[in-house]
């Protein structure tokens, strides 16, 4: 007679076998890129977001903005005394070449629009123009409120403030042109913070989250498209909460999508689906 516990094992032996042979390691379960129309995990419950690449760089800061122009990549930092803005090596993140700003301005997003890097500041009402081949600082402007965030769609800038609205202006007298408040679901999509213009969408991470929005700059409905979270137990930082989520930049040559945070020694990237328009 076959001893009962024998029995069983046998029995047991096929299904174990079975679900061997259909398992799935965790990286085979993430997608090969980002569909920004996505949000959350699909209906089989495996994850909609791809693993990010990380950059390890010694040259942190606190990150306000981070972008790509000509395939060259930039980074503004805030802080009092502390605001930079910076060209960065594509490759390892570290840094080629900084402008201090003013020591008494608190640098925050930046974006590149004609020739000039414009860098825009938190509660100084002041918007800094740089040249973007030698960062030399051609002209000041004034503008009545706080500016987070910096984009643009080649043609007009558009600004966060921590709210939920988004402005237009006018790239060269700064006037506002239009108002746009987003929305997630019937709510107002508060704490707007840095954004990204991706294939006529808008990308936003919200502050004090780590998450990023897609926004529908016509209607100014939202998408979530991605949550940062787990990649911090990758990063040193000084564990202070506002070390969040802060930069996100779009390389189109290469259709990848790079974030980083405030004071994070890495920066992340997600290749893009094609489908991503």
């Amino acid at each position: 007679m076959v001893p009962r516990a024998l029995f069983v094992a046998i029995l047991a032996l096929p299904l174990a076998l079975f679900l061997t042979g259909c398992h799935v390691s965790p990286a085979e379960a993430y997608p090969a890129c980002l569909n920004l129309s996505l949000s959350g995990p699909t209906q089989s419950g495996a994850p909609s977001i791809p693993l990010a690449q990380a950059i390890e760089r010694k040259s942190r800061g606190f990150t306000q903005g981070l972008l790509f122009h000509d395939g060259r990549l930039f980074e503004s930092t805030g802080l009092m005394g502390s605001s930079e803005l910076r060209e960065l090596n594509t490759e390892t993140g570290e840094i080629e070449r900084s402008v201090k700003m003013p020591s008494d301005v608190f640098g925050e997003g930046a974006v590149v629009i004609d020739r000039f890097i414009i860098v825009g500041t938190w509660k100084s009402n002041r918007v800094f123009f740089y040249d973007v081949d030698t960062f030399e600082l051609i002209k000041e402007m004034h503008y009545p409120d706080d500016i987070w965030g910096l984009t643009t769609d080649g043609e007009v800038l558009i600004v966060s403030n921590g709210t939920q609205t988004l402005t237009t202006l006018n790239p060269r007298s700064l006037e506002i042109q239009k108002k746009l408040d987003a929305k997630k679901g019937a709510s107002p999509l508060v704490g707007i913070n840095e954004l990204e213009w991706v294939e006529g969408k808008i990308l936003a991470n919200v502050w004090p989250t780590n998450d990023v929005y897609a926004i529908d700059y016509a209607s100014g409905s939202s998408v979530k498209i991605f949550n940062a979270q787990r990649y911090l137990s990758e990063v040193q930082h000084s564990g202070d909460r506002d070390n969040v989520l802060n930069g996100i930049a779009y390389d189109q040559d290469n259709r990848r999508l790079l974030f980083t945070g405030k004071n994070w020694d890495r920066l992340f990237y997600f290749s893009l689906c094609d489908n991503a328009k």
